[in-house]
């Protein structure tokens, strides 16, 4: 018999922030671009922005995909000015798409420690920008 979602189960994000943003630095070499996450308005990075929303709207368990300037994203993320830390996954292959980075992320959502009813709980961030589905 079906369950009803648990009233406890505490939705996780997912920010899929491994792309090089290729359409915003056209004609750019590569090593010149900032990744896309990294971008600044208001002197903060959009990373921080949407890192800072979601734990407005109450989510712990933020985890980051990754690929584009590993290095440079890390450092930033470190340097959040957050007290939960921040998981991040690691897409080597993030060209492919941002569907590989989801991809790259299904371990997150597969934790056996975790019950049916919080994976139904989703929040995606993307570069579309905050999409939430919440179980019917």
């Amino acid at each position: 018999m079906p369950t009803s979602p648990a009233a406890d189960a505490a939705p996780c994000a997912v920010i899929l922030a491994a792309g090089a943003g290729r359409r915003l630095g056209a004609g750019e070499p590569e090593h010149a671009r900032v990744p896309k996450a990294l971008l600044e308005f208001g002197g903060r990075s959009l990373l921080a922005r949407h890192v800072e929303i979601l734990r407005s709207l109450g989510i712990s368990a933020i985890t980051v995909v990754i690929g584009f300037k590993v290095d440079h994203m890390r450092a930033a993320l470190g340097d959040l000015d957050d007290e939960l830390p921040v998981e991040t996954v690691v897409n080597p292959h993030f060209r492919d798409g941002s569907v590989v980075s989801l991809w790259s992320a299904r371990a997150v959502h597969k934790r056996p420690t975790e019950p049916h009813e919080a994976r139904a709980k989703r929040v995606a961030l993307s570069s579309r920008g905050l999409e939430a589905e919440r179980p019917s």
